[in-house]
């Protein structure tokens, strides 16, 4: 604590804060940074399902809580789930069955790089808050460096992301004739995610230099994928079994993105709810692509009295 580019000071001459020290420069405080910035984190998880069926086919409902507290302070998880399947023989010949689940999900993200690194930087002879409930930090103490104070960044950086997800599927399979089978499915699958941002204008470090920022994102994910498979098997006087599968399988994906940012606000009240409360506003971007994949293929398998294989297969993707 005595250099100050690159220049040795006595220590004991910075001992003149009377925030920091007695008469008699001796620290007032002793701060366990570690201790002030985790905590013993508590996790409840809670689920109920309900299930039932019969002989020709079941079903099954799924919901889901959840509320994780991080081992840093502020830092949480909360989802909420449900989900239900089902398969039924509709005929002899017919079955049928999908899924559905869906997701929601919010979490506050702590500021990573400001709350780990200064829980060990920080010096413990500066405490959390004074008396009067000012904020403390290593910048009260001359000469020495660091960041801004771990506990009041948990506090009053403010980042949340929230996703919702959507995933289901359905399928069918029917039989032809004798040996030849058709199963057909399709499925699809939707993420919604959004972040909100917000550093005060008083949080040193992170919010003092743009007087306070505030940043919302949205991202969306969607795809869906369509599957059919015709498959075809026979066995001939025990000595010869012949397998067939011909298949096509169409995916296609679209991803959008979203980001709007404004910078020196006049207080903190409004957050990311009013981004034009900050009179300098970013440029928004935004982004979208799509993509697909058409896919073709088949195999034969031929076998000869349980000792040969031979396969054969083809496919074509574009």
């Amino acid at each position: 604590m005595g250099f100050a580019n690159g220049k040795y000071t006595d220590p004991a001459l910075k001992r003149n804060n009377p925030k920091l020290f007695d008469a008699n420069g001796n620290p007032l405080y002793d701060t366990d940074w570690q201790d002030e910035v985790t905590r013993a984190a508590f996790t409840q998880n809670h689920q109920l399902s309900f299930t039932g069926g019969t002989e020709k086919g079941s079903y099954g409902a799924f919901l889901g809580y959840m509320d994780e507290e991080g081992i840093m302070k502020d830092s949480w998880l909360k989802r909420y789930s449900g989900r239900f399947v089902f398969d039924s023989n509709i005929r002899d010949w017919m079955k049928v069955g999908g899924s559905l689940s869906y997701n929601n999900q919010k979490e506050r993200v702590i500021h990573a790089s400001w709350v780990g690194r200064n829980m060990i930087e920080n010096i413990p002879i500066v405490p959390v808050k004074y008396p009067d409930g000012s904020w403390a930090s290593n910048a009260d103490y001359p000469g020495m460096e660091g960041g801004p104070n771990p506990v009041r960044v948990g506090e009053e950086y403010k980042k949340f992301l929230r996703t919702n997800t959507i995933l289901g599927n359905i399928f069918a399979n029917i039989t032809l004739a004798k040996g030849l089978d058709f199963r057909t499915s399709i499925g699809v699958n939707n993420v919604e995610q959004k972040t909100d941002e917000y550093a005060g204008r008083e949080l040193s470090f992170i919010g003092t230099n743009t007087n306070g920022y505030a940043v919302r994102e949205a991202n969306e994910y969607t795809s869906w994928q369509f599957e059919n498979y015709l498959t075809y098997s026979k066995e001939i006087a025990e000595t010869h079994s012949i397998t067939g599968l011909l298949g096509i399988s169409w995916q296609h994906i679209n991803n959008t993105a979203f980001s709007a940012r404004a910078e020196n606000f006049s207080d903190d009240f409004f957050s990311f709810d009013n981004l034009g409360a900050g009179s300098v506003v970013g440029n928004p971007t935004s982004s979208a692509f799509a993509y697909g994949l058409n896919s073709y293929f088949g195999r034969i398998n031929y076998g000869l009295q349980n000792k040969y294989l031979l396969t054969v297969t083809g496919r074509v993707d574009g």
